[in-house]
């Protein structure tokens, strides 16, 4: 089991997080993030902030990169397992969880508000500086980078697109770096329909060995498109719906 426990503490009018791996030998880093410590709200920001730096940029994350499998994940607030469970009050700050969400949806998510003897500056191997802004989880390829709803990793899991929900985000992954994956248009009508549903921004991005079709959205919210659902379809599916391969110009 890959453990990694995060703690927010008040330091100098922000914030400091500490994230440890290890009990028996604690070796924590610190993350600092410009944020008022007074508010709850932020404290549970700044250590989903740091947690996903740590998995994600640092490699805390180890040999798990696609999936959260035999990883444990401990903070300080309830909310936050609330947040990856989907059920929390603070359902505002979902961005902020979309990590735990997607790519570790397997994480263990524990809870654990006692301070640790660990979580001090004496211990600290490297202090790294974040602002709050949410760290999204993405995958790329030739068709560019994209970012992974958790509404998609759910779809991918319930229509048998993967073999089971953990590994959803891995399966999107190399559906999304494979050369199998190409754009995909709607005729005139059928792109009413769909953009009525989906928004004036969605397009199509169609794995062909899979099968599956994916539907991405431009969110000013984002950094980059956002893949919003997915499905598998039939060869009759697309001359029925009016969908077509881009052809070069």
């Amino acid at each position: 089991m890959n453990k990694l426990r995060a703690i927010a503490t008040a330091r100098n009018n922000q914030i400091r997080v500490y994230i440890n791996r290890s009990e028996e030998m604690p070796v924590p880093i610190a993350i600092d993030l410009p944020l008022d410590p007074a508010s709850r709200e932020n404290m549970i920001i700044a250590e989903l902030v740091a947690m996903q730096h740590a998995l994600s940029v640092l490699g805390y994350s180890g040999n798990l990169t696609l999936h959260g499998i035999g990883l444990a994940l401990t903070f300080s607030y309830g909310a936050i397992r609330k947040l990856a469970r989907k059920d929390s009050a603070f359902a505002h700050l979902s961005p902020y969880a979309q990590f735990i969400c997607t790519r570790y949806q397997a994480a263990e998510i524990k809870v654990e508000n006692r301070l640790p003897a660990w979580a001090t500056d004496e211990l600290v191997s490297n202090v790294y500086e974040l602002d709050s802004k949410p760290g999204f989880e993405t995958v790329s390829g030739e068709q560019g980078t994209f970012v992974v709803t958790a509404h998609t990793v759910e779809r991918v899991a319930e229509r048998n697109i993967s073999s089971s929900l953990a590994k959803s985000f891995q399966v999107i992954s190399n559906h999304f770096a494979s050369e199998h994956l190409v754009p995909m248009i709607w005729d005139k009508d059928a792109l009413k329909r769909c953009r009525a549903k989906y928004g004036k921004t969605s397009r199509l991005m169609y794995h062909t060995m899979s099968r599956t079709m994916y539907v991405v959205v431009t969110d000013r919210h984002h950094p980059h498109p956002v893949i919003v659902t997915a499905y598998t379809v039939r060869e009759q599916y697309m001359s029925y719906n009016g969908v077509s391969r881009v052809t070069a110009a």
